[in-house]
């Protein structure tokens, strides 16, 4: 990928990460998660700050949630992780350093 370039993520039901390779910085300018069981959060290894707890998020009757717009910055050393195997979550990330 290039300093420009969009890219969508769907994180399925299994736990997993989005952390890009050493150098790399992308920008997470949405984010959505459905359901109320799963964690989607950036983390560093030992700090963890929620952008989805699991608590109801705003959306329709089943959890399922809108984007939010923001500017969080993530790279290989802080990055995004999906705890839990219930819910799926997605990114919309725009590469910002390579």
């Amino acid at each position: 990928m290039a300093i420009g370039d969009a890219i969508g993520v769907f994180l399925g039901t299994a736990t997993t990460t989005r952390q890009p390779s050493s150098g790399v910085e992308e920008q997470i300018s949405a984010a959505g998660k459905n359901g109320t069981t799963d964690i989607l959060d950036t983390f560093n290894g030992s700090v963890v700050a929620a952008l989805y707890g699991n608590l109801a998020a705003p959306g329709d009757a089943n959890g399922c949630t809108a984007g939010f717009n923001n500017g969080i910055l993530i790279n290989n050393t802080t990055y995004v992780k999906k705890q839990g195997t219930t819910d799926t979550a997605y990114l919309s990330i725009v590469q910002t350093n390579a």
